[in-house]
């Protein structure tokens, strides 16, 4: 492609996606080295009420540590803190650790359109217990998911393999 096609094909990306092509919305720069794509059991819930549709998500997991994890995404973004940041214990008593890491400069998760959310260990489906909602199974990998606010529901993300 020549290089003013190539300009005109990622103004168009950035205009209309809201994802800048080759830079923090390309799925591979901000791919943490060696992670495994996950892919979600149908019908799980959506965990997370911060996010605003529409939205992609590619997801992956690594036996790599939750910090050395958040070590090479703190190099690449900017750590959000929510107002009402908690520690969550699961219910085998491990303190589930969890962070978000905006990765294209925005101010806020509302502005943001590009993020990870990096989770140790990693709840999976979930159960009734006495009550309440508890994940079905426990593992023991960080999940690395990137996230991408898309312009549309039917607009989707390539994710990286």
């Amino acid at each position: 492609m020549n290089r003013k096609l190539g300009s005109a094909v990622a103004m168009a990306a950035t205009l209309f996606l809201g994802v800048p092509l080759g830079s923090a919305g390309d799925g591979q720069s901000e791919l943490y080295p060696g992670a495994a794509t996950f892919i979600y059991p149908p019908h799980r819930p959506y965990r997370s009420d911060v996010i605003i549709r529409p939205l992609s998500e590619c997801a992956y997991t690594t036996n790599d540590s939750y910090e050395q994890v958040l070590s090479f995404y703190d190099k690449k973004g900017t750590r959000y803190r929510s107002p009402d940041e908690r520690v969550e214990e699961l219910r085998n008593g491990q303190a589930l650790k969890h962070v978000v890491v905006i990765l294209d400069g925005a101010p806020d998760l509302s502005m943001s359109q590009h993020w990870v959310i990096l989770e140790r260990p990693f709840p999976v489906g979930a159960v009734i217990v006495n009550g309440q909602v508890q994940p079905a199974e426990i593992r023991d990998v960080t999940r690395i998911s990137l996230m991408t606010r898309t312009a549309s529901e039917s607009a989707s993300v390539a994710c990286a393999k």
